[in-house]
């Protein structure tokens, strides 16, 4: 995909394409994960799952 030529499209008048490597694929998986973690695991009940209080 074309970030760029697809956020003109858009109406979007600034873009980037983005160019992987393997610092930065590293980088969004960190970041990710932290996120992740970060976030309380609870059931629809409202209880906190086992192992996870």
């Amino acid at each position: 995909m074309d970030a760029v030529e697809t956020a003109g499209h858009l109406g979007i008048p600034r873009a980037v394409n983005d160019h992987c490597d393997s610092a930065g694929i590293r980088l969004n998986y960190e970041v990710v994960g932290r996120v992740v973690a970060a976030v309380p695991v609870q059931p629809p009940s409202g209880r906190a799952l086992e192992g996870r209080e």
